[in-house]
């Protein structure tokens, strides 16, 4: 999804909808028995801010292959925990149906906001060395 709805090479994009900013990282469309359909926001703002300090073309192509694999891991991992909820049908579910887009919502935006940080970051952080050096401590 885009602003306004333009092409990104030669993909074409859906225009956000009416109350979505450059904070929302993208939305969940459940088609029923097809499965989901996962929109991410091309024009968020973290998304945006990362590719335009990458240098060079590629190097911003991967930030946004990064934060539009990342979006679709953290996506399907918040959809495994409402469908689980959804599987318990006990009182404290009750009710919770009509807040699924709104839970949805917020965690997309949530995960917008950190998704391109841990994919940059994490390999610096934890490698080889820093696994093999912890192990030896007790």
């Amino acid at each position: 999804m885009t602003h306004d709805g333009r092409m990104i090479g030669d993909q074409d994009t859906l225009k956000w909808p009416e109350g979505f900013t450059e904070l929302d990282g993208g939305l969940i469309e459940d088609l029923g028995e097809q499965g989901m359909l996962y929109k991410i926001n091309y024009d968020n703002a973290y998304h945006l801010k990362y590719r335009m300090n990458a240098r060079g073309d590629i190097s911003r192509d991967v930030m946004t292959e990064k934060f539009v694999l990342g979006m679709r891991i953290l996506m399907i991992g918040y959809e495994h925990a409402l469908n689980a909820i959804r599987k318990l049908k006990v009182e404290s579910a009750s009710g919770f149906a009509e807040h699924i887009d709104d839970f949805r919502k917020m965690a997309a935006r949530g995960a917008a906001a950190t998704v391109l940080a841990l994919a940059e970051n994490l390999p610096k952080i934890v490698d080889r060395s820093s696994v093999t050096a912890s192990s030896d401590v007790e």
